[in-house]
């Protein structure tokens, strides 16, 4: 039985068949959309596959291929949850196949089962991989570009290149992140292209033009279209401050950390502390190219973030990151475990029991979000004919912006608060918002509806707690 239990084969299916189960759990568990996931959804559902190219509701930006397919979906399967959950479940799970190969061709028999474990195991992982946005995709097609440059370390730089040029548009019009990883690895290649003669730079400059003229027509295509100054206002935390210079360098340490964090929360601030080690024994083992790339994807990612083009730091935007922090992470772990078994060994085990205990939690107490599907069919359920939905989802007017998620919940019938005026005398309305506390909604509505006539006949708090913030609550008005 201990024979079974170190041996590194066992051990590595093991931990996928683990995080299958945590997949599939959370898949089956059928959450409820929120916020990002409605606002999105709700621009596929209103939208031809034209329109999706153009601007978008509610700062709203999404590759297109991946707005497609799941315009696709909606064509074919209607608006059902597991359908369209299937894309992030599909690429969470090929993301954890292809961790294996990977880490079985980059690290010895430990930091490789270490790295199937974090992935297996990785809360953003799962969580992403049930949550209907392109960010499972970015991951897995990060680990695949990781795994294609150590398969092909055999062929010629030039039809490593060639492949990679010909993938390149699909890739990145189904991840815009995948520019990222792409980027990487022609920086990976440059020593090989430049041992390769002139063929083989004339095909790196091939596939640099490949990402060049995707970019540019995409820049100038669904980017700029969608190109929304509240995103900008969101992501302003991930973007140095050069205001105040002197806070740079830390902004750089904590958001790399975070980067990690994001990656294997809560384990990976140890392993982005490690990474640096990691990058010395990936040039030790002879496989500089992955260092290269990975470190590559860093810097990239650091410089769009410099010149305030896309966030970088602990979000789920910078989640495409994860599979370099998880190898450099893990191959500082395998330099420990080189140079003091049994502390490496130790830390490993630390590390991952730490990453499965906050998964298991979340298999007990999911991630939360407002039970906004839990409004819906309690609304649907004891409306009258005649009933309006009303909600501004926000506490100030001007955040008209947070209505997206009853906006894709009351599709095609929401109105907001002011439309009150619109209900006869004896008419009923049912208001439902999730932020505030319940106390602050009712005051909140009542300035709204109360000088129409309205008053409070009923509502309905989804959380024990009645003090607590952002939780889903229905409140039914009659007009006088």
């Amino acid at each position: 039985m201990w024979e079974r239990l170190t041996d590194a084969k066992f051990l590595t299916w093991f931990l996928v068949a683990a995080g299958l189960f945590l997949r599939v759990w959370h898949y089956a568990a059928d959450h409820t959309v929120w916020y990002d996931e409605a606002v999105l959804l709700v621009n596929v559902m209103e939208k031809d596959f034209a329109g999706l190219l153009g601007p978008m509701h509610h700062a709203v930006a999404a590759p297109p291929l991946f707005v497609w397919l799941l315009k696709l979906i909606h064509l074919t399967a209607g608006d059902v949850t597991y359908a369209w959950r299937a894309v992030p479940f599909v690429f969470s799970v090929a993301g954890l196949l292809l961790t294996v190969p990977l880490a079985r061709r980059v690290f010895d028999p430990p930091a490789a089962v270490l790295a199937v474990g974090l992935v297996a195991v990785s809360d953003g992982a799962v969580w992403l991989g049930c949550c209907i946005k392109p960010y499972a995709g970015d991951a897995a097609i990060a680990t695949g570009l990781l795994l294609y440059l150590r398969t092909t370390d055999g062929w010629s730089a030039a039809k490593r290149l060639m492949v990679l040029a010909a993938a390149t548009p699909v890739l990145i019009c189904f991840s815009y992140t995948a520019m990222f990883a792409i980027g990487a690895v022609l920086l990976a290649l440059i020593p090989a292209t430049w041992r390769g003669g002139p063929r083989s730079r004339l095909a790196w400059l091939f596939a640099s033009a490949a990402v060049a003229g995707t970019l540019a027509v995409l820049y100038f295509g669904p980017m700029k279209a969608q190109r929304d100054p509240n995103l900008f206002h969101e992501w302003r935390l991930h973007f140095p401050n050069y205001d105040e210079p002197h806070t740079i360098p830390l902004w750089l340490g904590k958001a790399t950390l975070g980067v990690f964090q994001q990656a294997c929360n809560p384990s990976g601030a140890v392993l982005g502390l490690l990474a640096p080690l990691g990058v010395w024994g990936l040039w030790r083992a002879g496989r500089k190219e992955v260092a290269i790339a990975c470190v590559g994807t860093f810097v990239l990612a650091i410089a769009a973030a410099a010149v305030k083009a896309y966030p970088f730091g602990q979000h789920r935007l910078s989640f495409f990151l994860a599979p370099a922090a998880v190898v450099l992470g893990c191959a500082g772990v395998g330099e420990v475990i080189r140079w003091r078994k049994w502390v490496g060994v130790t830390l490993a085990v630390l590390l991952f029991v730490v990453a499965d205990g906050l998964s298991l939690w979340h298999v007990w107490e999911p991630w939360h979000q407002p039970e906004a599907k839990g409004v819906r069919e309690y609304v649907r359920q004891h409306r009258q004919p005649g009933d309006v939905v009303l909600s501004d989802d926000a506490l100030e007017p001007t955040r008209e912006l947070v209505r997206g998620t009853y906006l894709y919940f009351f599709f095609g019938e929401l109105k907001p608060l002011a439309s009150g005026a619109e209900v006869p005398p004896g008419g009923r309305a049912w208001v439902v918002m999730n932020h505030g506390t319940p106390a602050e909604r009712r005051a909140y509505i009542g300035t709204q509806l109360a000088p129409l006539g309205f008053v409070l006949a009923d509502e309905k708090q989804f959380h024990p707690d009645w003090e607590q913030f952002n939780q889903a609550g229905v409140y039914v008005y009659v007009r006088r």
